[in-house]
């Protein structure tokens, strides 16, 4: 009698735990989170204007310079990406080369924030997003040239460099303020920058989809804290 009483005992158990397995594989699931990150953009664009009758307009260059002319020539810097760093290059050519041409002294509206090391003129301060800053105001033809630069044909070539802010601590007390940095040039995607969305203050969870059987998660980026990033970045989150 005992021992038949075990033995069906054994088969009772073992019946009830194959058919709990049956009913937990009929309804399992699993999950993918996949998140949506982007990439930082430096992008600017020089602009040239000048001031005539008061008033900004875009810059034309004189048919006629007489010595001591004062020329308005604003050469702009404006940021359409991320905050950055800017730095200016100027080339003074001219088709004369045995007569004095333009130097860097005869530059207007250089303000202290601009500092020359090297080639070039370093903007101190990070250029933030839309925002612009001025180079030069203008030109200053020397007033001891003479009827020698008479037909004189001169350019200017004005180069400028960005580099992004974040991560970046320039020292502008060295002769090269970025260091050793290899300026590239930046491709821009256009039409790819909207390509993502953020939830603010989103309430992260797993939603089991009732008879569709399904797991669902809310919102679709779980890592709200990874937003554009930059070389150098380093974000944490967690769920």
């Amino acid at each position: 009698m005992k021992k038949g009483t075990i033995w069906n005992g054994i088969l009772a158990t073992v019946g009830i735990l194959a058919l709990s397995f049956i009913s937990y594989a009929a309804f399992q699931d699993s999950l993918t989170v996949t998140n949506h990150l982007r990439t930082g953009d430096v992008n600017i664009r020089l602009t040239e204007h000048m001031v005539r009758d008061g008033k900004e307009q875009d810059y034309t260059d004189p048919e006629t310079l007489l010595p001591g002319t004062r020329l308005s020539k604003i050469v702009r810097v404006e940021n359409l990406a991320a905050s950055c760093y800017v730095r200016m290059k100027v080339e003074f050519e001219s088709d004369r080369k045995e007569i004095e041409n333009l130097k860097d002294a005869d530059l207007l509206g250089l303000s202290g924030d601009w500092k020359k090391a090297g080639e070039y003129y370093y903007y101190t301060k990070p250029l933030g997003v839309s925002k612009n800053v001025d180079f030069i105001s203008g030109l200053q033809i020397p007033s001891e040239w003479t009827e020698e630069h008479a037909g004189q044909k001169i350019r200017l070539l004005f180069h400028a460099d960005a580099i992004q802010s974040e991560n970046m601590k320039p020292d502008f007390t060295a002769m090269s303020p970025w260091g050793n940095q290899k300026i590239l040039a930046c491709v821009h995607e256009d039409g790819n920058s909207n390509s993502y969305r953020t939830e603010e203050n989103a309430r992260l969870q797993v939603e089991f989809s009732g008879k569709a059987h399904k797991l669902i998660a809310v919102p679709e980026d779980f890592f709200q804290k990874l937003k554009t990033l930059m070389p150098g970045d380093i974000v944490k989150d967690q769920v």
